[in-house]
C-alpha cells in the first residue's frame, strides 16, 4: 500500500490518495498529521505502508516544535505507518532560493507564504534541504536521497526533494 498526502484533486493510481478536502471522489478526507479516520477504519494499518508522497504539504503544517500538532507529530505518524524500510518522500518550496527571489522581486511573496485561498493554503513554515533532512532523521529516517523537486511545483519555483527510509526504530 502506498499514500498520497495532501493531494488535492491529484489522483495517482496505486496510491491511497488523502487530502483535507473531498476535491475528487477517489479521495480520502483525513488529517495528514494523525491519519486518524484511515487508521480507525482499518483502511490503513501501522507498518504496512510501502510508501508516502507528500508534496508540498508540510510546509502547510504548524512549525517543528510548535505547541500544537503539526510536522513533528506528521512525521512521528508517517514513521509509525510505514513499514521498515519503507520510503517517505517529501517536497516543498526551497526557502532559501525563495527568500532571494523575493528580494528579486515580490511577486513570489505567494510561494513564500501560500495563495491563502481556503483554510489550510497558507505556507506555515519554510524549510532548506539540511533542515528538513535533519527532521527525518531525527524521527527515524535514513535519507537516501536530496535535491530539487520533481513535480509540477518545480516549473514555478525552486523546490526541494528529500526521500528517507524508514529505520528499524523509532526517534
Amino acid at each position: 500500500m502506498k499514500l498520497h498526502l495532501g493531494c488535492g484533486g491529484v489522483i495517482l493510481d496505486g496510491y491511497i490518495n488523502v487530502d483535507t478536502r473531498k476535491l475528487h471522489p477517489a479521495v480520502y478526507v483525513d488529517d495528514v498529521i494523525t491519519l486518524s479516520k484511515l487508521l480507525k477504519s482499518d483502511v490503513i494499518r501501522y507498518n504496512t505502508i510501502s510508501e508516502i508522497l507528500a508534496y508540498h504539504v508540510i510546509e502547510h503544517l504548524p512549525r517543528p516544535n510548535s505547541r500544537v500538532p503539526g510536522v513533528c507529530s506528521a512525521l512521528y505518524t508517517w514513521n509509525r505507518v510505514l513499514k521498515i524500510g519503507g520510503k517517505l518522500i517529501l517536497e516543498c518550496p526551497d526557502f532559501d532560493a525563495l527568500i532571494d527571489l523575493v528580494k528579486k522581486n515580490p511577486k513570489y511573496k505567494d510561494n513564500l507564504f501560500g495563495l491563502q485561498r481556503f483554510p489550510g493554503d497558507a505556507h506555515l513554515w519554510g524549510y532548506t534541504i539540511e533542515e528538513l533532512s535533519g527532521l527525518l532523521e531525527q524521527y527515524g529516517f535514513t535519507v537516501i536521497e536530496r535535491g530539487p523537486g520533481t513535480d509540477y511545483h518545480a516549473k514555478m519555483e525552486p523546490c526541494i526533494r528529500v526521500v528517507g527510509v524508514k529505520n528499524d526504530t523509532l526517534a
